[in-house]
């Protein structure tokens, strides 16, 4: 099912680079965690659903991320290959699958054996600094490795309601970037910046407090159980934000299409508002650098680990149980310092897996390991590009683990996409579909019944992608770090507060 692609669409002359190196000397990598690529103006399209459902217009949300995408080259198809936060992660620092890399989930480590980017980047003689916004990537956890300097100075804790793990705002993020640029010097850079707010609790600075039906709403994790009980009422057999986490979706649930209530749209605007908090750090951070003569030499990245749902399908407010687009399709910029391809829009479906092998083009690096990924080089530089398919795997419900094979999340949700088709599997719930993107971007018609020609050939096609992919898991034997748990359970028994 490989298809050539026509990737940009503007001229490919406008977008081919001068000859020789594109003048990368340092390389900025920003990951906004738990961002939609439709939260962003460059991504929203002619239908704003977060708009829709309350939130201000797209052009008002992001200006500044905005102006990056109109420097650079915008991937409008990127896909995470986990919608969780460390998997995600290590996908992008390692170039693999989950199933090679073997962080099923957050708590997992990340194994020695990986040669991450970083690692890769300071062979080569890169500085490399990394700025964590939340627990998830702690040390501990193996994905700092390759960092000389990795900054995790998490200052707002866990609580179960403001807080589900120990993170910081965005403005601490940025100060520790450039106070830590001020304190050093190096001739080449390699920046890790990560930015956590857009992740609940949905609680932007400045904000008021909204009132609903004479309730308070502060985006707490409270109101997100809250808006998932009413849904789920509404769908019958309800369980809770907490235990569908653990135990899953009901497939009974699937299909369901919420309705966009008073709290609901309260908290899309409250998401909203931390997107455009978090829009303005990446500005003041881009500041920062063209201040200090580090923006005009470097590559910048802009990247999510996953999206939210919000009000798509029946996972309402969460993100790591399914695989719908809402979680796995994620915004991918590119700024090139020569200012090559600036404007492009790059078609073709592409994964956080091409990151490591794109960088290690550019940055002139020995390519040592197997990656997964593949060099985005030539649809950077306007060349023709195929892809080949893509594929995401669900980091939740915990309780299906170890189900159907070596890979911990085989029984979990899983996609695989080639052009504008794209396939879903969960097998704990017996459950199969098929969109055409092309038409019906938000997946609301599952085509996977249709007798149609082209729909069975796609089908099959995708099928066949999935199976060939699972066959090739070899994933290194990561195990799950126990101390966070016990640290988080201890913290909210001294909170009086049990969790979740």
């Amino acid at each position: 099912m490989r298809r050539i692609v026509a990737v940009s669409l503007c001229a490919l002359a406008a977008c081919s680079p001068p000859s020789g190196a594109h003048g990368v000397r340092h390389v900025v990598l920003i990951s906004c965690d738990t961002l939609r690529a439709d939260a962003l103006g460059v991504y929203a399209g002619e239908r704003d659903r977060l708009a829709e459902w309350g939130a201000p217009p797209a052009a008002a949300r992001t200006p500044r991320i905005d102006r990056l995408a109109r420097e650079g080259i915008v991937f409008e198809n990127a896909t995470t290959a986990a919608p969780t936060t460390l998997a995600s992660h290590t996908s992008l620092f390692s170039g693999l699958w989950p199933n090679a890399h073997g962080v099923a989930r957050n708590g997992f480590e990340v194994r020695p054996e990986i040669e991450t980017l970083a690692e890769r980047l300071a062979a080569r003689g890169f500085d490399t600094a990394g700025f964590a916004g939340s627990f998830a990537l702690d040390r501990r956890f193996g994905i700092a490795q390759g960092f000389a300097h990795w900054d995790q100075e998490l200052d707002l804790l866990i609580d179960g309601r403001a807080h589900e793990q120990n993170e910081r705002r965005a403005s601490k993020v940025t100060d520790a970037v450039l106070g830590y640029l001020d304190a050093s010097s190096a001739s080449r850079r390699f920046l890790f910046v990560h930015y956590f707010d857009a992740h609940a609790a949905y609680d932007p600075p400045e904000r008021a407090i909204d009132s609903v039906a004479g309730r308070a709403v502060t985006g707490s994790i409270d109101d997100l159980r809250a808006a998932v009980a009413e849904h789920q009422q509404t769908m019958g057999a309800p369980r809770g934000l907490d235990a569908t986490i653990v135990q899953g979706l009901d497939a009974r649930w699937l299909g369901s299409e919420p309705v966009a209530g008073e709290l609901d749209r309260a908290l899309v605007a409250r998401y909203a508002g931390e997107v455009s908090y978090v829009d303005r750090e990446v500005g003041r951070l881009l500041d920062g650098l063209a201040a200090r003569g580090i923006l005009k030499d470097a590559m910048v990245i802009l990247v999510a680990d996953h999206g939210e749902t919000l009000l798509d399908h029946c996972d309402v407010f969460n993100h790591g149980l399914a695989v719908y687009q809402s979680t796995v399709h994620v915004p991918l910029l590119v700024r090139l310092p020569d200012g090559s391809g600036a404007g492009c829009r790059v078609a073709t479906g592409v994964s956080n897996v091409d990151v490591l092998p794109t960088v290690v083009e550019l940055a002139d690096l020995a390519a040592t390991t197997r990656v997964d990924g593949v060099s985005l080089v030539p649809a950077l530089e306007g060349r023709a590009f195929a892809r080949g398919p893509v594929f995401s795997s669900a980091t939740q419900p915990p309780s299906v683990e170890g189900q159907g094979g070596a890979w911990l999340n085989f029984a979990k949700a899983q996609c695989v996409r080639d052009g504008d088709f794209k396939l879903i599997e969960t097998p704990y719930l017996g459950r199969r579909e098929l969109y055409d993107l092309a038409v019906d971007p938000f997946e609301l018609r599952d085509l996977i019944n249709s007798t149609d020609p082209r729909f069975v050939a796609a089908e099959k096609a995708l099928s066949g992608a999935l199976s060939a992919w699972r066959a090739g898991s070899q994933p290194l034997p990561s195990k799950f770090d126990r101390s966070q748990t016990d640290e988080a359970e201890r913290r909210l028994k001294e909170l009086g507060y049990a969790g979740r």
